[in-house]
């Protein structure tokens, strides 16, 4: 309760966290699937908001939303996380009429995703982001029909990878994870 290295001991963390994150935000916006994707007409897709807080869950959490856009009844965000005693994660989010669209391109693209790395939320809450949770289900085990009774039912679509749990090799999970959605909303 009193142990004062606590606090800085996290500032130091977050900075470092910070850094990786602007990092991964450079090498993103000039990656193939991001130049290509047609993001919605309000999306900032040329900054990116850094935020964070002290408990999701009971932890502490910080997230890059990149595109950044505000939530909204037709719209996608991708969202980068470090949870804290978790891991990093990667999501991507679309509502609305958007989700609709994607939901055709998924399906078109999902019979070629080999691993289960992609996960697809069944959840009723798009910003559940919670992997252990039994609404994340492996994209090449499910069948067209799920995507498009997901978007029926909730009205929304989400896609998301871990994407590590040591920051060794963080910075390359994370980007091939992106292409690897990337690629099935192409």
């Amino acid at each position: 309760m009193f142990d004062s290295e606590l606090f800085p001991l996290k500032r130091k963390l977050n900075a470092k966290i910070y850094t990786l994150f602007e990092n991964i935000r450079l090498r993103l916006k000039d990656t193939a699937g991001h130049t290509q994707y047609d993001f919605p007409e309000q999306a900032v897709w040329t900054s990116a908001k850094l935020s964070q807080g002290e408990n999701y869950n009971g932890y502490p959490w910080v997230v890059l939303d990149f595109p950044r856009m505000q939530p909204g009844e037709h719209s996608c965000a991708w969202r980068l996380m470090f949870w804290y005693g978790h891991y990093f994660s990667l999501h991507f989010v679309a509502t609305g009429n958007h989700a609709r669209e994607i939901a055709r391109r998924i399906t078109q693209n999902m019979r070629k995703v080999t691993e289960s790395s992609i996960l697809f939320s069944t959840h009723t809450d798009p910003w559940m982001h919670d992997l252990g949770d039994a609404s994340f289900h492996p994209l090449n085990k499910l069948e067209a029909e799920a995507v498009y009774a997901q978007v029926h039912a909730h009205g929304f679509i989400k896609l998301s990878c871990v994407t590590g749990n040591t920051s060794a090799d963080v910075e390359e999970k994370i980007i091939a994870a992106y292409r690897g959605i990337g690629e099935l909303l192409l």
